[in-house]
């Protein structure tokens, strides 16, 4: 039997996704992209605030005994509160809706570290959990997390305070990870997904560093040469998203599953208005009429050719640019491919940018069970 980890982590403890995917670029900046592991590795970082003796003696033992050995860590995120339990009891009611319990697998009922047992998990419904056998103890107050099969690392830390209390920090590898269903998404536009902008986090604004591709060859002259190895410039933006609820957590690591790494382009909006209507757009017209932004000069990027159009409704509509030209007035004119309808003026029109994560790992900072926060960067792509 593989040794169990009960202590209760430090918030926030940190859960990260590692996907390893191959990224071959054209000179044009096009990209072909394939996937090198089927599903992410899933890294677990735990740090341990031990006050009690007991404590302190349990990460000692394990600490010692578990580095590349094969131990029993609960998975955190998923942890379900199960109020009063009786000793004998086979069911334990709970939402189960992401928190990665699953049939044959295990769960760790625990009131701390001290007091808990493992369990076999027979099925599980929407409402909880049976298990394959009655539990042994009785706990006024319980919680249960789902059981992960993890590899330690073979380092770990340990500081003792003068306060008498110990700080231990400890690095697992799940060895079978829960991996959600990647469910389907909210909305898709030629053939991406438009990224989940309730999620979005952006009290700090979106910043973009755009560059080209290039090699700058010193011909000793004082003059500068370069060789540029794009035919266009692609920006990397910052992404801030933050879940606050077992649901919103589980869209999120929904999102994250689906776009696989740097595999999967989704639709991602600047989030400004970019661009101001001039006139209001008529039923099933093609024609905006804008404020003049040198859309003709931007309309060379193939990353500038699609925008995302909110209403006041809150409706959104995606739409690709055909062509644009300018007008007298400061005025210019965007052809859009398909149809539109009836919108006011005071609708906000941004750019849509086509991007792709900039990393194959992925952290989600874990504050409680069903609140995470990721930080992590999108770069633009192009078809």
């Amino acid at each position: 039997m593989s040794a169990i980890w009960p202590f209760r982590p430090l918030a926030p403890h940190l859960e990260a996704l590692e996907w390893l995917t191959d990224v071959q670029t054209a000179r044009s900046g096009l990209e072909l992209r394939s996937a090198l592991r089927t599903g992410p590795r899933v890294v677990l970082e735990m740090e341990y605030n031990l006050r009690a003796p007991a404590e302190r003696a349990r990460f000692e033992a394990l600490s010692y005994t578990s580095q590349d050995q094969v131990c029993g860590l609960p998975w955190w995120p998923g942890q379900r509160d199960l109020g009063p339990l009786d000793a004998g009891v086979s069911r334990l009611d709970c939402d189960t809706a992401g928190a990665g319990f699953r049939p044959g697998g295990r769960a760790l009922v625990i009131r701390h570290a001290e007091s808990w047992e493992e369990a076999e998990i027979a099925a599980v419904d929407p409402d909880g959990l049976t298990l394959a056998a009655p539990l042994a103890g009785s706990y006024p107050r319980a919680q249960a997390a789902p059981l992960l099969s993890c590899r330690m690392d073979l380092a770990f830390t340990r500081r003792d305070l003068p306060t008498g209390r110990s700080l231990g920090s400890a690095v697992f590898t799940a060895l079978d990870p829960e991996a959600p269903d990647p469910g389907r998404a909210g909305t898709v536009w030629e053939h991406a997904e438009l990224f989940p902008q309730r999620l979005w986090c952006d009290q700090e604004g979106m910043e973009r560093r755009g560059s080209r591709a290039a090699e700058e060859l010193d011909n000793r002259t004082g003059g500068v040469r370069r060789v540029v190895h794009s035919e266009s410039t692609a920006s990397v933006i910052p992404l801030r998203l933050r879940a606050d609820t077992p649901a919103e957590s589980l869209e999120l690591r929904r999102f994250l599953h689906r776009l696989s790494g740097r595999l999967t382009a989704f639709w991602l909006p600047t989030g400004r208005a970019d661009l101001a209507l001039a006139a209001p757009v008529a039923q099933g017209a093609t024609v905006l009429t804008v404020a003049a932004a040198s859309c003709v000069q931007l309309l060379a990027s193939p990353a500038r050719r699609a925008l995302c159009l909110r209403a006041p409704d809150g409706a959104v509509l995606l739409r690709r640019v055909s062509s644009a030209r300018a007008l007298d007035g400061g005025l210019e004119e965007l052809t859009v491919t398909e149809a539109l309808p009836a919108i006011p003026v005071s609708a906000r029109v941004s750019w849509l940018v086509l991007a792709r994560l900039d990393a194959d790992r992925v952290e989600l900072s874990w504050e409680r069970a069903g609140c995470c926060r990721v930080e992590t960067r999108a770069r633009e792509v192009w078809l």
